[in-house]
């Protein structure tokens, strides 16, 4: 069992393989998934070291990668846990609120640009509802259809029904 300290709560004996309900946020296990979650990580170091890996990967395998280890592997393991770790976070500290026209609004402060990752595995847990996630002055919102950018002072109504952080 892995113990996550999550930036709002502290959950103790985790199942290591799922976070949340269906549709679950599962723990990154293959390469693809890792390399998935690492990408998005905006640190300069971060994306040379996923260069570097896939160049390995491509050469000599992902077995072979893991076996050496060194130091861009785990840059790239630490890259893909942050990201991880912001969409846990985001997943399980944000407070939905029923607005108006089918359409769920939350307010959360991304540190990564996660936020199509978020809207969609909320979007998955509330189909047929609109999501809007508000950060700062922009807002996030996932439909049937995608997800796009919007000034959050288009939604001053519904933020009012969010409490503030």
């Amino acid at each position: 069992m892995i113990e996550l300290k999550l930036r709002r709560q502290t959950t103790g004996a985790v199942d290591h393989r799922l976070l949340g309900t269906a549709p679950s946020l599962s723990y990154p296990r293959t390469y693809g998934q890792l390399r998935r979650y690492a990408r998005r990580h905006p640190s300069g170091e971060a994306r040379s070291a996923v260069s570097e890996i896939d160049a390995s990967v491509d050469e000599k395998g992902w077995r072979w990668v893991k076996r050496k280890g060194g130091k861009r592997l785990q840059i790239f393991y630490s890259s893909a846990s942050e990201v991880f770790q912001e969409i846990a976070n985001a997943i399980l500290g944000i407070d939905l609120v029923v607005a108006d026209r089918n359409t769920l609004v939350g307010r959360w402060e991304f540190g990564l640009p996660v936020e199509d990752f978020v809207l969609n595995l909320l979007h998955g847990r509330n189909p047929g509802y609109r999501i809007v996630l508000v950060d700062g002055l922009k807002a996030f919102v996932r439909d049937g259809c995608g997800v796009l950018m919007d000034r959050a002072d288009s939604y001053r109504r519904e933020l009012v029904a969010i409490r503030p952080d």
